[in-house]
Order: structure tokens, then C-alpha cells, then sequence
């Protein structure tokens, strides 16, 4: 019986080594200031390859989104605030004498926060020099929503090579 559970164990783990995800690649080769979703849902980056035709260089950036546009909607909420201060009384007697309280109180109130839209920052932002051969980064990141990809010149080639759960 121990023999038999040793074998089921290792083709358990055979199939799990063998079955893993395989590389899958996502090009970007888009116009300037254009977000493009190189994939939707969650993925495993591993590296990033990089070129560029644009003699000025260029800017890349790499958001984890599933949105063309990578922001976040906040609502609007109230906040409960609470600080401490000092709170004076003063008052005149009958008899004309005035006295004076100090005391340590603490503050509640309500505060209302409109509703706002946050840009998400990048993963990864990378700036290709010039004209060149492509460059390979290794990135190893989750990507949790999905990837966006977005440049700042003209002929930026984006090449992601990530593994899909």
C-alpha cells in the first residue's frame, strides 16, 4: 500500500511539473499617448523586450488594469474625523467674579469627500534611448486585472512575454 501512495504522489507531481502554463507573448506597437490592453485578467510577467524607431527615444509604461485608461473611481464618502483641542469656558458670576475653565476635550465631526478618479501609477516604466537594438528587462510581476501597455513617441514596440493562470 506504501509503494502504491509513493506512485500515486509521483505522477501527482509528473503532471503538476508538466503542466504548467505555457510563455505566451503580447506585442504593442501603437500610436503615442494610446493605452492598448496587451491582455485581459491576471498573468505572470517574466520579461520585457523593448525597441524603439523613434530617434528621440521613448517613454513605456506598463499598468496592471483591465481598463484602456488604468484609474480608479472612487465614490463619494464621509469620513468620521476626531482630534483633540482645548475648549475655554468662561463665565460672570451673580457676584461679578468671572471664572475661567480650561479643559482637554476631544472632537467628532463628519467630513464629506467628493468622489475622484485616481490614475493608477505604473508597474513598470522604462525609457528606450534612441534608435537601437531590442532590450530585454525582467520584470517577474502579477499582474492581478490585466496588462496595459502605454509609450510617449511614435514606433515603440513592446514585446511581454507572461504566463496566464
Amino acid at each position: 500500500m506504501k509503494e502504491f501512495i509513493k506512485y500515486i504522489m509521483f505522477v501527482v507531481m509528473l503532471f503538476c511539473i508538466t503542466s504548467q502554463a505555457a510563455v505566451v507573448t503580447g506585442v504593442y506597437n501603437g500610436a503615442p499617448t494610446t493605452n492598448a490592453i496587451v491582455r485581459s485578467g491576471g498573468a505572470l510577467v517574466s520579461t520585457v523586450t523593448l525597441s524603439t524607431s523613434n530617434a528621440l527615444g521613448t517613454m513605456v509604461h506598463i499598468f496592471d488594469s483591465s481598463l484602456v485608461v488604468p484609474t480608479n473611481l472612487l465614490a463619494a464618502y464621509t469620513n468620521r474625523v476626531v482630534y483633540t483641542t482645548n475648549l475655554v469656558n468662561n463665565y460672570v458670576t451673580t457676584t461679578g467674579v468671572t471664572n475661567f475653565h480650561t479643559n482637554l476635550v476631544q472632537i467628532s465631526r463628519n467630513e464629506a469627500k467628493a468622489a475622484a478618479t485616481i490614475y493608477l501609477p505604473a508597474v513598470a516604466t522604462y525609457f528606450i534611448p534612441g534608435v537601437n537594438t531590442p532590450q530585454t528587462f525582467t520584470l517577474d510581476a502579477v499582474f492581478a486585472k490585466g496588462i496595459v501597455v502605454s509609450n510617449s513617441t511614435p514606433g515603440a514596440t513592446v514585446i511581454v512575454n507572461y504566463r496566464a493562470p
